[in-house]
């Protein structure tokens, strides 16, 4: 029965006991079943009870972040991410402000933030959560340890940290924290919800094979399996590493869930939990031929669009008239509550992704799961109403055979995005050999691992060791490089950073950028629908036409073209509404943020997407992944030497709306349409292919030994054994052996001989080797002593990005007779020019009080007080000025442009720069009708990045045309000020000029 449903409460005294040992101690565990609260009361009852307090709710999946958030918002009455009360961030998607009171998070988020900022990322919140212990991500127990790390170092700030699990060894995270000072007292409370409600999780019966609800005359069929697995067990996932569910079990569900769905009510939704998204389409499969007319079946799986995900469990939980069965991958172990299921299915099976340290690479099979995932699961049913769960073991292998506790992430992971992490982050987290910091872990790892993955570090070049002696001990160091420093900072793992710089080095950095965020994304830019492959290939055809759907590499390819006819279609008309509603509102006085995502364009989007079987949250997370990677790389400590000459405007944002007229319905021709031409595209689509393929082979393959065996020739030729040939079958896609294959799959491995070469029609294209055994890089040449590849730039480089040696000042000196200068000042620049003969055109400033006497070197007509930069398309004075010179070009040049006393207001900073782009846009374009004009800015330290200014040019049609150190000192008298006459920081300044051109 459905049951009362009424929310869970906390006990008075349980209240009184949370709020005592929060407010008392540094640290406090609790402990309570599935469904009593903890996620949804625990947070607002801190805000409640801590005056001006700010809590952050760390937990291990976005699902589970966004349903929880949304969940409390409700409760609360409240807005999600609007009012500043409860909020969340989720990978790019954050729906928060530096004022929420209440911020659920995932850990990977929390991560980045506590090696970037350090204490300070958790000082900022009188209360840290970290929900879900049981859950043991590499980066839920990396910010375990950094926050014992902080503790330890600053005894001092009274932070508060809460642990909190329905099934985890609270003992041992006791015994972990018994060191930190203040944690002598830890308090341990076992949530319990009142009396007036009703504990559902007491009325869960729990089944299993040998007592399934099945009548004896349908069980019969299933009696052969239900023997063999009481007597082997492991047969049935040995069979193929537990790849896919055999037709034993898929009959035997099917069966299942037919019996469940005469007993039960309609209105009460289904859980069934399998491993792996094979797993899940093979379960899809079956159970659409049950009992069609009343069975609806929903997905849940981090391949699913989020939203799709939480509209499946609301529509689950109010649809009364059909049968809902959600099929859940690991997504919904924890977490998360829907309502109404009276039955959860559980295989008891977790997919497990161990690194071989000997092949250098992950093995990911299907093992069983641990008692305590059994338990969450068990959990999704009995929170608003009784419940059962049939789990598909005996009993007796249940009690007697599952872990207790689940395998750590982090000891069965490669450590090398973890220690590049740990090596790169802020100096405040005194990290000089994370050799010993991966040993404060609370299971650490191997210490072969840890060395294993210092060695591939240095190895690529993204670390270094330093020897340092002294009179009592030596020390060895683990430092960044520069190019290790500015991987780590990419948002992607270190394989994909690497592919990403090695694209950017050919001229394919928006390209392979856009792979990879395109790879890693879930879910793909183009919608798949269960079940059913044959409309799954027309609709990757629909955007290219070669794809090879079984092959993985291809399929992105299909989802890159996706994604740019997106950006080229819906997004730039989006952009162009926006800069029309700024025009708009500059004509009426209004100055609102028109460039806010709001709910309307979110619908808009959405609808244009799934017209187009587009995921429309995939494309704004893509384009958000790009942006911010792009950021990093413009850091002033980073910008590897090819950023100078490489054209970092994206291809497909400077074609123009006219050239992609022709683009049929779909974008199917997109690439072709963009890059010009069917073998130019190939050459794209082949470069882009083979450095994603090759990163596989980059993190598996440190030594060309491993390859090549060196022959008894004094010359150490190279010798080819047969067996290390690459898998020709592999390369086009189609190999069926996986890991039994008896050849290499490698990209970055010799291939056999072609027969038809020298004579072979296919050229460059042919998959064989002809002669070549480093043939599977066609652009690229490989040292044999070092087993290092240089690729040959696929795009030619620009050389005339940099100003040369002239610099900024002989810019400046070439310009100066059309140069308009804004936010002047004290117009101390433009007398700097003065005194250098080269007076501007026009100076202007916002600023209309504390002008010292004699600071205006320039006569009254070449100065102009109030000059407001995000509205000089409406400023007649202004105009009028420029106008009576009838030039044909102009340059307008912002010195460290500020908003006066907010210097360092991020968010307002970039309104102000996107605003004055628009601004000089509509001033080029339609009052003064200039096509050469230019717009210039000099910034200060990480401002470009940290403003977006790259992302608003970009958005609004304006292109990067050169870039160039800044040095102020070369203007005589000129000192950058603030209004106060605070002298402005001008460290590692750029000066970045940007062309305006229609697209």
């Amino acid at each position: 029965m459905m049951g009362d449903s009424r929310q869970p409460e906390i006990r008075p005294s349980i209240r009184s006991k949370i709020i005592e040992s929060v407010t008392l101690n540094r640290l406090t565990i609790i402990v309570g079943p599935t469904g009593s609260g903890k996620s949804t009361l625990i947070p607002p009852l801190i805000i409640d009870a801590v005056p001006a307090s700010r809590v952050l709710v760390s937990l291990p999946r976005r699902l589970a972040v966004v349903a929880i958030a949304k969940r409390v918002a409700n409760q609360s009455g409240c807005v999600l991410g609007e009012d500043d009360h409860v909020g969340f961030h989720v990978g790019n998607h954050n729906l928060s402000t530096n004022k929420t009171k209440l911020l659920f998070i995932t850990a990977g988020i929390l991560l980045e933030e506590m090696k970037n900022n350090g204490v300070d990322a958790l000082t900022k919140f009188s209360c840290v959560i970290i929900d879900e212990c049981h859950e043991r991500s590499p980066e839920s127990d990396l910010v375990l340890t950094l926050a014992k790390r902080f503790m330890k170092m600053y005894p001092k700030i009274r932070f508060r940290l809460i642990l909190m699990s329905a099934t985890f060894d609270h003992k041992r995270y006791t015994s972990y924290f018994k060191n930190v000072p203040g944690c002598d007292i830890i308090d341990t409370i076992n949530l319990e919800t009142a009396e007036s409600f009703k504990a559902y999780h007491t009325q869960v019966q729990s089944f299993y094979l040998e007592n399934l609800p099945i009548p004896e005359s349908k069980l019969l069929e299933h009696k052969t399996f239900i023997r063999n697995m009481q007597k082997d067990p492991n047969a049935d996932l040995d069979t193929d590493r537990g790849r896919s569910l055999s037709d034993s079990i898929l009959a035997l569900i099917r069966t299942l869930v037919t019996c469940l769905d005469d007993e039960e009510p309609i209105s009460a939704p289904f859980l069934i939990f399998v491993p792996t998204y094979k797993h899940l389409e093979q379960l899809y499969n079956t159970l659409s031929m049950v009992n069609d007319s009343t069975l609806t079946l929903n997905v849940l799986h981090s391949a699913i669009d989020i939203e799709d995900c939480m509209r499946s469990l609301e529509t689950a939980s109010r649809d009364k008239n059909r049968r809902h069965v959600l099929l859940a991958s690991a997504i919904a172990d924890s977490s998360v509550t829907i309502p109404g299921v009276t039955c959860v299915i559980d295989l008891c099976r977790s997919l497990e992704v161990r690194y071989d340290i000997s092949k250098r690479k992950y093995d990911a099979k299907t093992v069983w799961c641990s008692a305590s995932i059994a338990d969450q699961r068990k959990g999704r049913t009995g929170r608003t109403c009784p419940g059962r769960v049939f789990r598909f073991v005996h009993e007796s292998f249940f009690i007697r055979q599952l872990e207790q506790w689940d395998v750590p992430q982090l000891s069965m992971s490669s450590c090398h995005n973890e220690v590049l992490g740990i090596v790169c982050a802020d100096k405040k987290l005194r990290v000089e050999d994370p050799r010993g910091f991966f040993d404060e872990c609370l299971d650490p790892p191997e210490s072969n691992v840890i060395d294993d993955s210092i060695a591939y570090l240095i190895e690529i070049g993204a670390c270094r060791e330093v020897f340092k002696r002294n009179a009592r001990l030596s020390t060895i160091k683990v430092l960044p490089t520069e190019y290790g420093s500015m991987m780590s900072a990419l948002p992607m793992s270190v394989t994909d950073a690497e592919v990403v710089l090695e694209g950017g080095r050919i001229g394919l950095l928006h390209e392979t950028l856009a792979m990879m965020a395109i790879i890693n994304h879930r879910p793909a830019p183009i919608i798949h629908h269960f079940g059913d492959n044959e409309y799954n290939k027309v609709l990757l055809q629909s955007y290219y036409p070669d794809v090879i759907p079984s092959n993985k590499n291809s399929v992105a390819i299909a989802s890159l073209s996706a994604y740019l006819y997106w950006d080229t279609h819906w997004n730039r008309k989006y952009e162009k509404e926006q800069f029309n509603l700024f025009q708009e509102n500059a004509r009426n006085h209004q100055f609102s943020d028109t460039w806010a995502w709001s709910e309307e364009d979110d619908i808009k989007n959405t609808k244009w997407c799934k017209e187009k079987n587009l995921n429309p949250s995939s494309m704004k997370s893509i384009k958000e992944i790009i942006e911010s990677t792009i950021n990093a790389l413009y850091l002033r400590k980073h910008e590897p030497d090819w950023l100078r000459c490489s054209n970092l405007n994206p291809k497909w944002k400077c074609i123009s709306s006219k050239e992609l007229e022709s683009t049929h319905y779909l974008g199917s021709n997109i690439l072709t349409r963009i890059y010009g031409g069917h073998d130019k595209t190939y050459d794209i689509i082949n470069a882009l292919t083979k450095l994603i393929v090759n990163r596989s082979a980059l993190a598996a393959l440190p030594h060309a030994e491993s390859y090549f065996g060196v022959s008894s020739d004094p010359r150490n030729t190279i010798t080819i054994r047969n067996k290390d040939m690459a898998c020709i079958h592999f390369l086009m896609g189609t190999c069926k052996y996986g890991n039994n294959c008896k050849n290499l799959h490698s990209w970055s491995a010799p291939r056999p001989l072609c027969r038809f070469h020298p004579n072979c029609s296919k050229g460059e294209r042919c998959i064989y080797s002809h002669g070549d055994f480093y043939s599977a890089m066609n652009s690229q040449s490989t040292d044999i002593d070092t087993g290092k590849t240089e690729s040959k730039p696929l795009i030619p480089v620009l050389k005339e990005l940099s100003l040369g040696g002239s610099g900024v000042l002989g810019w400046f000196i070439t310009h100066y007779k059309s140069i308009v200068l804004l936010g002047e000042g004290n117009f101390e620049f433009s007398k700097s020019l003065i005194t250098q003969d080269m007076p501007p055109l026009l100076a202007t400033t916002d600023v209309l009080i504390r002008l010292q006497s004699g600071s205006y070197p320039i006569v009254k007509e070449n100065f102009l007080l109030g000059v407001d930069a995000t509205r000089l398309h409406t400023n007649r004075d202004f105009i009028a000025r420029i106008q009576r010179h009838h030039l044909e070009d102009i340059s307008i040049v912002w010195n460290f442009p500020f908003i006066t006393d907010q210097d360092e207001n991020t968010a307002d900073h970039e309104i102000l720069l996107r605003d004055t782009f628009q601004s000089i846009k509509i001033l080029f374009d339609s009052v003064l009708q200039i096509s050469n004009g230019l717009f210039c800015i000099g910034l200060q330290g990480d401002q470009f990045s940290r403003w977006n200014v790259f992302k608003s040019a970009l958005s609004i049609g304006w292109k990067l045309q050169a870039w160039d150190s800044y040095n102020h000192t070369d203007f005589v008298g000129y000192i950058p000020r603030r209004c106060n006459g605070e002298v402005f920081p001008t460290g590692s300044t750029r000066f970045y000029i940007f062309k305006c051109g229609n697209r």
